[in-house]
C-alpha cells in the first residue's frame, strides 16, 4: 500500500547538467571573450575603432562572438523551466522532458500509483551493450502495472539515484530498487544496479578535444584555405566526424531523436567554426 511511511510531501529532481558539457561550454565562452579581446590588442585600439566604422565585416565578426558567448552561456546553465526534471506526488510520478527533449519529439512520461502498487523500480538499460536509457517501474505483486522512459541525459552517480529513491520513498511510501536491465538476443537479464560513487571520466581529453575541433578546424582553413566551397565542405566534414565520435565515445544509438538532437549541434559547430576561420583569415592572414 502507499504512503506507508511516507510523508505525503512532493518531490522534484532536477536533471543536472553533465559536468563536461558546463567545462566544454565555459570554455567556449572563455575562448570567444579572448578572441573578442585580443583583436583590439592586435590591431591597436585606435585602427579597431576605425575599422567598425568603415567595415561592416568587423562588427559581424563580434556579432558571431556575442552570439556564441550567449549560446553557450545557456548551455552552461539552462534555465531551470527548461531542464527535464522528475515529479513524484503520492498518487502519482511524472517525468516531464527537458525544452530541447521537447522539440525532438520525446514525450511525457506518467504513471499513477495506486492502492495495489507495492514496489517502484528504476532501471537502468543496456541493449547488447550499449545504453538504452532509463525506465521507471510502478509495480504490483510482482506485476508491471505503469512502465516509461527517462532520459537523464547522463549517468547517474550514487548520490543522485538515492537521492531519487529516498524523494520518491518520501512522498510514496513506496520502497525503490535499482535494477539493472542487460537486453540481448538471449533474452532479458536483471541484476541489482550499483551506480559509480563519482562518474569517472576517462574520455575527458577526447572530449575536450572534440570541443575545440571547430576552432582548429576554423583556424585551418582561415588561413590556408580561400574557396568558400571548401571551407563550407571541409565544415561539413569535420561536423559529421564530430558526431561519429561521440556515437562511438558514448555507444549512442541512433534514433529519430537522437538524429534530429544531433542536428542541432550544427549550429553551435558552425558559429565556432566561422568565428575561427573570420578571426584566422582577418587578424593572422591579413595583417
Amino acid at each position: 500500500m502507499s504512503n506507508v511511511s511516507g510523508t505525503g510531501e512532493p518531490f522534484i529532481f532536477e536533471v543536472p547538467v553533465l559536468r563536461m558539457r558546463r567545462n566544454i561550454a565555459l570554455a567556449y565562452v572563455a575562448f570567444f571573450l579572448l578572441l573578442a579581446l585580443v583583436i583590439p590588442f592586435k590591431v591597436g585600439f585606435l585602427r579597431f575603432l576605425h575599422g567598425l566604422e568603415t567595415h561592416p565585416g568587423v562588427l559581424v565578426v563580434y556579432f558571431i562572438f556575442v552570439a556564441g558567448i550567449t549560446i553557450f552561456l545557456r548551455l552552461a546553465y539552462p534555465p531551470r523551466a527548461t531542464r527535464p526534471r522528475l515529479e513524484v506526488k503520492p498518487d502519482s510520478i511524472r517525468y516531464i522532458p527537458g525544452k530541447s527533449e521537447r522539440l525532438s519529439g520525446e514525450p511525457t512520461g506518467e504513471a499513477p500509483i495506486t492502492p495495489r502498487s507495492d514496489e517502484i523500480l528504476l532501471t537502468r538499460n543496456l541493449l547488447d551493450g550499449l545504453s538504452d536509457g532509463h525506465r521507471l517501474i510502478v509495480s504490483a505483486a510482482g506485476n508491471v502495472e505503469h512502465e516509461f522512459k527517462i532520459d537523464f541525459l547522463t549517468h547517474i552517480n550514487a548520490q543522485q539515484a538515492r537521492q531519487i529513491a529516498d524523494g520518491i520513498t518520501s512522498a510514496t511510501g513506496l520502497p525503490v530498487r535499482l535494477i539493472q536491465r542487460l537486453q540481448s538476443s538471449g533474452g532479458v537479464k536483471e541484476i541489482p544496479w550499483v551506480p559509480p560513487a563519482r562518474k569517472a571520466n576517462l574520455k575527458l581529453s577526447a572530449a575536450l578535444m572534440l570541443g575545440f575541433l571547430p576552432f582548429i578546424g576554423g583556424g585551418i582553413v582561415g588561413y590556408f584555405v580561400t574557396q568558400p566551397a571548401d571551407i563550407v565542405s571541409f565544415g561539413l566534414a569535420l561536423w559529421l566526424c564530430e558526431l561519429l565520435v561521440i556515437s562511438t565515445l558514448g555507444k549512442h544509438k541512433w534514433t529519430r531523436r537522437t538524429a534530429l538532437r544531433g542536428l542541432t549541434t550544427i549550429f553551435t559547430f558552425g558559429a565556432s567554426y566561422a568565428a575561427a576561420a573570420v578571426f584566422v583569415f582577418t587578424v593572422l592572414r591579413h595583417r
